[in-house]
């Protein structure tokens, strides 16, 4: 491989990221999730808390029905209906419940991408109040949606009121429930510092994944920015995959034609890894991490004994790229263990609400020191070419 045609990878790779990550965006089919409850049940801040004000921002939501709005825009991951509540007594309930039957009458088609896949049902926990009339919306109304109901404000509701709640939606036997969950998604403020820790919202990400049908998962995921666990899980396979095409790139018995390839596969691994994390196309980190990639991958990529070892006397071709398509799947795997690390160290911060900014220089710093720790850990561990499953990156 050319030192000229190096260069032009190197050149290439901030766009080529650029347009990895813009692709995983419009490949990833989203899920509809339509969220009902009372006015000041506490909608906006179970939205917000899980996905980012992000998503409330879009154009303050588009009106569906009179009774619904939806949240969606290119760069969210998810669609949210948002129920605008309803007024008490009979004539407000009723109004709800035809419009709300008129709104699903639309959107249960046969085609999955336009169904409501889950409806998060908020009901407040301190008014401990389940009414005949929310059986009857989830019973008829919502009867072939699977239902998860979410106990809001759980912060300030006392146990016997919880309880009690449960035991209510429980004995009204709705055969479409999927759990109860005590969620809550901001905390009450005394003197100026919180009662307790935000709490139930890994939960609702949790047993919303065990419904969504597979087509529908890896966009949730990303959406979702409460649940770090899903997100190492989900790239952690990512990574196991392209370290299994990485090899057999590898396998190749042209000198030095497979080096743009991996090169190639490993801009496109680093943007899934991204986008899992969370992290969008018009983002700063972004900006940032098609550099980076080209920087390290090429570095390492001059590095590599793999391509000379092919023109070592004694070493037949089948072995050197035997060797070649090792230390090809060593370099993925510790690219996108170190990757991964970086993303999820960026999101915990993020989670845990500290003020920090993320500079390129810092990126760099952290990712030369992790990648050379993983590279050097799976130098030695060469199982890694043969069973990538049974290998757990640092400090996971």
């Amino acid at each position: 491989m050319s030192q000229t045609s190096l260069s032009v990878s190197i050149n290439d790779f901030q766009k080529r990221f650029q347009e990895n990550i813009q692709q995983e965006f419009k490949q990833l089919k989203k899920p509809n999730i339509l969220i009902i409850g009372r006015a000041g049940v506490g909608k906006s801040s179970l939205i917000n808390a899980t996905f980012g004000s992000d998503v409330a921002r879009v154009g303050a939501g588009k009106p569906v029905t009179l009774s619904y709005k939806c949240y969606s825009s290119p760069d969210v991951l998810v669609n949210i209906y948002d129920s605008a509540g309803w007024e008490g007594g009979a004539e407000g309930e009723q109004k709800f419940l035809k419009d709300t039957e008129d709104f699903l009458n639309q959107r249960q088609t046969a085609n999955l991408e336009d169904r409501i896949h889950i409806v998060w049902y908020l009901v407040d926990a301190p008014g401990a109040r389940f009414t005949d009339f929310d059986a009857r919306i989830v019973r008829n109304s919502l009867k072939d949606i699977p239902v998860l109901f979410i106990l809001s404000k759980s912060d300030i509701a006392d146990e016997n009121q919880i309880d009690s709640l449960k035991n209510v939606i429980d004995e009204s036997n709705i055969p479409n429930q999927v759990g109860i969950i005590e969620v809550a998604a901001s905390p009450m403020m005394k003197r100026g510092k919180l009662i307790c820790e935000p709490y139930g919202l890994d939960e609702v990400v949790s047993k919303t994944l065990e419904i969504l049908p597979d087509l529908l998962r890896r966009a949730f995921i990303a959406a979702q920015q409460v649940n770090l666990s899903e997100k190492d899980k989900e790239t952690r396979d990512i990574i196991i995959a392209a370290t299994t095409a990485a090899f057999w790139v590898g396998f190749s018995p042209i000198p030095f034609s497979d080096t743009p390839v991996l090169l190639a596969g490993q801009v496109g691994l680093v943007a899934r890894i991204a986008v899992i994390y969370g992290f969008k196309p018009v983002q700063v980190v972004t900006s940032f991490v098609g550099g980076i990639v080209g920087g390290v991958s090429t570095a390492v990529i001059g590095l590599l004994l793999a391509d000379f070892l092919k023109f070592i006397p004694g070493v037949g071709t089948s072995l050197g790229s035997l060797v070649d398509g090792t230390i090809g799947a060593i370099l993925t795997a510790a690219l996108g263990f170190s990757f991964r690390e970086l993303f999820r160290e960026i999101v915990k911060s993020n989670i845990k609400g500290e003020q920090v900014q993320y500079t390129e220089e810092w990126m760099q710093s952290f990712l030369q020191k992790r990648f050379q720790q993983e590279w050097d850990r799976l130098l030695k561990n060469k199982k890694l070419a043969k069973k990538l499953d049974d290998y757990e990156p640092l400090d996971e």
